[in-house]
C-alpha cells in the first residue's frame, strides 16, 4: 500500500494487483466517479511527490494519440509512484463538465503493461475500498472478487441444499427484499437464484398497479402470490410499497398510509401464525454511493434501463424517504417479523452477507444424493436416420 498522507478515514479508493503472484495490492485513486471514463490513454510519471499547500501531489505526461507525449503536463491529486512509472489514464467526463476543463482519473499499472495488453487487466482485478486511518496512506480493502466467487460459490451450494430440504419438508417462506434506489435489490436476489431451481425459489416482482387492482383490498395482488408447500418467494418490493413509495410520491391517502402501518404487523403476524417463515431484508445504501450509482446508470447503455422518471425521483426526495423508511421501520419491525438491514456500499460484502443471513434463519438439513445409474441406450430400430432432418441451422459465425 502507498505510504503517502493522501488519504483520510473514510475516503473512497480504488485497488489494482501489484503482482498476479503474490496477490498483493497498491491504493490506486480515490475515486470520483466510477466508471465514468472515456478515451483511455497512457502516461507516465515525470516528478516525484512535492508538496503543494495541504495536499501532496505529483506531475505526468499523458501518452496522447500518435505516438507522442503530449508536452501538456497534467496535475496528479495524490502520488502514484516513482519517476517514470506508466499510468492508465481515462478522462473522467462528469468532472469535466463541472469543472469547464479536462479532468483525470489516474489507475496506475504497476507492471508497466502497455496498452495491448489491457486483456489481462480484466474488470474483476479491481476492487475498490475505503480508508481505515487518517492521514494515512493505507486502506481496508473490499474483498477481492476471487475471495468474493469462491465463498459465493460455497454459499450457492448451500441454497442448493437449503432448496432441496424445503421440498422435502413441504416449507413455505418468504424473504421480502426492501430498500433504496440503486442499493443492489435485483442484484442480490440474481445471485440467490442463480444456481436454483425457478419452481422453487419464485422472484415477484409486481408492477405499478392496474385499475382494476386499485379497487381491490391493498393486500390482495400480494396475497395471490404467497407460497405454497415447497416453495420459497422472493418479494423484490411488497406491499411495503405503501410505506414507501406510495406514501412520499402521494399515490395513496394519508388514512391508507397509516391503516397500512396499523394492520400490516397484523397481517404479518398472522403469515407467521399459518406457518409461513417470513424474512424481511432491507438494503440501504449511503447517499453519495447512490449518486456514484445514479451517474453510472446515466453513462452505461447497459445500465440505463434500469433508470425511471421515478429513480431520479427518488434521488431528489433522499430525505423524505428517509423520514419514510425510519417511519415503516419503527412501526412493522416486530418479534415475528423483525427487519434486517443490510448496508450495500460494498455490494460484494452485502450479497454475501445477506445470502449468509437468509441461510441463518432457515433450519435445514442436507439431505442424501443416491446417484442414479445412467441406463444404457436402446439400439436404433431400422429407418431411423443418424440424427433428425434439420432445415433451417443457425450459422456457426462464433
Amino acid at each position: 500500500m502507498s505510504e503517502h498522507p493522501v488519504l483520510f478515514k473514510g475516503d473512497m479508493v480504488q485497488a489494482v494487483l501489484d503482482g498476479r503472484k503474490t496477490q498483493t495490492r497498491r491504493v490506486v485513486t480515490k475515486p470520483h466517479v466510477l466508471e465514468m471514463f472515456n478515451d483511455m490513454r497512457w502516461g507516465k510519471v515525470t516528478t516525484k511527490p512535492e508538496a503543494d499547500g495541504h495536499k501532496i501531489v505529483q506531475r505526468a505526461e499523458v501518452f496522447m494519440d500518435g505516438g507522442e507525449f503530449s508536452q501538456e503536463e497534467i496535475l496528479l491529486h495524490c502520488p502514484y509512484g516513482k519517476v517514470g512509472d506508466k499510468l492508465w489514464v481515462r478522462e473522467n467526463i462528469l468532472l469535466r463538465r463541472e469543472n469547464g476543463g479536462p479532468y483525470y482519473d489516474i489507475l496506475y499499472c504497476a507492471d508497466n503493461t502497455y496498452i495491448d495488453d489491457l486483456e489481462s487487466h480484466k474488470l474483476d482485478d479491481w476492487f475498490e475500498g475505503y480508508c481505515d486511518w487518517y492521514n494515512r496512506g493505507k486502506a481496508k480493502q473490499i474483498i477481492p472478487s476471487i475471495h468474493t466467487k469462491k465463498e459465493l460459490a460455497r454459499l450457492q451450494v448451500e441454497l442448493v441444499r437449503l432448496q432441496e430440504w424445503v421440498k422435502h419438508k413441504k416449507l413455505r417462506v418468504i424473504v421480502i427484499f426492501e430498500g433504496r434506489d440503486t442499493a443492489g435489490k435485483g442484484g442480490t436476489i440474481k445471485r440467490i437464484t442463480e444456481r436454483v431451481s425457478p419452481r422453487v425459489f419464485r422472484v415477484v416482482a409486481l408492477p405499478a398497479p392496474t385499475e382494476r387492482e386499485k379497487t381491490q383490498m391493498y393486500y390482495q395482488r400480494y396475497i395471490a402470490h404467497l407460497p405454497a408447500g415447497g416453495e420459497i418467494v422472493l418479494f423484490d418490493r411488497s406491499w411495503y410499497n405503501r410505506a414507501g413509495v406510495e406514501h412520499v410520491m402521494g399515490y395513496c391517502t394519508e388514512d391508507e398510509y397509516l391503516e397500512f402501518l396499523r394492520t400490516c404487523p397484523n397481517l404479518e403476524l398472522s403469515l407467521v401464525r399459518s406457518g409461513i417463515i417470513l424474512i424481511k431484508f432491507f438494503l440501504d445504501v449511503s447517499e453519495k454511493r447512490q449518486e456514484l450509482r445514479f451517474q453510472k446508470r446515466l453513462n452505461d447503455p447497459l445500465r440505463q434501463w434500469k433508470l425511471s422518471p421515478m429513480d431520479l425521483e427518488s434521488r431528489r426526495r433522499w430525505w423524505d424517504y428517509t423520514a419514510a423508511i425510519d417511519k415503516m421501520l419503527v412501526a412493522t419491525d416486530t418479534e415475528v417479523a423483525p427487519w434486517y438491514v443490510v448496508r450495500t456500499d460494498d455490494k460484494r460484502r452485502a450479497r454475501l452477507n445477506c445470502i449468509a443471513h437468509l441461510l441463518s434463519k432457515i433450519p435445514y438439513k442436507k439431505m442424501s444424493f443416491e446417484k442414479p445409474k445412467l441406463p444404457a441406450r436402446r439400439k436404433k430400430p431400422k429407418g431411423v436416420p443418424d440424427a433428425p432432418m434439420y432445415k433451417n441451422i443457425v450459422p456457426d459465425i462464433y
